[in-house]
């Protein structure tokens, strides 16, 4: 696609791509409740396409179609104004690069990445891809495609899906002797079934890997993160309480808990991919959080806001 004009792009330049009408569901264009973005990427990288593990299906099937060279075109250049998404969750969805001084934005190449989701009785989608550059506030160039893409049949490798991924650990187990080790490994299985009982997750769909001072599980696909997430973490914390209601202090399970999402396969001793490699990474890495006992209490007091309220302070590194 080009911007004819006889003038280079000069100040102020803001260019938009707003790619997709409404369509219905045959792919054509329509009403709402067709297509629909979920997923918007300012870059190739966001979803896997340069540097990082390739976040989808489709992210992986580019990486070995296409020569390197070409798919670096795609990542996020420095000094480059980076683009804001506009129209998450529409049919109607785009890009803006906004370059106030005129010093980064043309010319390069842009490359931009969303998620579309449509019918399952689909077979085309088809569109209004449209470039705008404004200059100055004052001129603005302006072209416009029509496509319309068939769609085939992915081949997505044996098995890989992208699915997100929990893991727990529970806080201090290396200082528990054998007796109270075993309480907290049947508390733990205990816990983290009602968790996702609370979440919807069927028992049947899921294969939790037991480690000892903590589990691994990976959820099953196409799970409701923004429902999901919540109530796991709810139940989990509700469970907690409940199951430490009898404990001494010094002898309460308390968890490190952990999400990741990404492409991963069962292979044959587990899950590969690069989510499963990562939530085990965040888990190390976390830091204990204090005991109660580690906060004093404080007063918070900001008289040029009449502000004054009572807190609680802990300094230092974490257990």
């Amino acid at each position: 696609m080009t911007l004819n004009d006889d003038e280079p792009l000069d100040g102020g330049e803001i260019l938009a791509v707003r790619p997709l009408e409404e369509l219905d569901g045959r792919g054509a264009p329509g009403p709402a409740g067709g297509a629909r973005a979920v997923q918007l990427a300012a870059d190739g990288d966001e979803l896997g396409l340069v540097q990082s593990e390739p976040a989808s299906a489709v992210a992986l099937r580019t990486v070995g179609a296409v020569r390197p060279g070409l798919l670096r075109r795609l990542g996020r250049r420095a000094a480059a104004p980076r683009a804001w998404t506009t129209g998450l969750q529409s049919p109607t969805f785009g890009w803006v690069y906004d370059d106030p001084w005129s010093t980064a934005l043309l010319p390069r190449t842009y490359g931009m990445h969303a998620v579309v989701e449509v019918p399952p009785s689909t077979t085309e989608l088809a569109g209004v891809l449209t470039v705008q550059a404004e200059v100055d506030g004052d001129r603005q160039l302006t072209a416009s495609a029509e496509f319309r893409e068939p769609f085939t049949t992915a081949e997505v490798p044996d098995g890989a899906a992208v699915r997100l991924c929990l893991a727990t650990d529970v806080a201090g187990y290396s200082r528990r002797g054998n007796v109270s080790a075993e309480e907290v490994q049947r508390d733990l299985v205990r816990v983290l079934a009602q968790a996702r009982a609370a979440a919807w997750i069927a028992e049947s769909a899921v294969r939790p890997q037991p480690q000892g001072d903590g589990q691994f599980t990976v959820l099953p696909v196409g799970v409701d993160e923004s429902v999901v997430i919540p109530r796991l973490i709810g139940r989990l914390r509700a469970a907690l309480l409940d199951s430490n209601r009898e404990r001494p202090e010094g002898e309460r399970m308390r968890l490190r808990v952990a999400f990741h999402r990404g492409l991963v396969k069962e292979a044959a001793n587990g899950w590969v991919g690069g989510a499963a490699v990562a939530v085990h990474d965040v888990i190390a890495h976390a830091v204990e959080p204090p005991l109660p006992a580690d906060f004093r209490p404080m007063t918070v007091e900001l008289p040029e806001k009449a502000f004054v309220e009572q807190g609680w302070l802990t300094i230092g590194a974490g257990r």
